[in-house]
């Protein structure tokens, strides 16, 4: 099953027509929120569409920045947890 995408907004200052959304990215038990603030909903400034486009392209950048940094960590540490466990067990005999 594909991943599902819910979104939360909350007016933060109604006079400049701010909000704060939240987008949470679901995929089984890997449950992922990632919040804009500061987002201007005032269509008479931009369309929807625009607006709509840059929290969609914000949000999911977010989301593919955070997986990126997570492999890359993964990657820096391979190998190392199991060779200083090996290590300190050997101090151990």
């Amino acid at each position: 099953m594909a991943a599902i995408w819910t979104c939360d907004i909350e007016v933060a200052d109604v006079a400049r027509k701010l909000a704060n959304v939240t987008g949470t990215r679901t995929d089984g038990d890997d449950v992922r929120a990632y919040i804009m603030n500061g987002v201007s909903v005032d269509t008479h400034d931009k369309p929807l569409q625009q607006i709509k486009t840059e929290v969609v392209a914000a949000l999911y950048g977010m989301y593919t920045t955070e997986v990126e940094n997570t492999a890359a960590i993964a990657t820096m540490i391979a190998g190392w947890e199991a060779a200083l466990a090996d290590g300190l067990n050997e101090m151990e005999v």
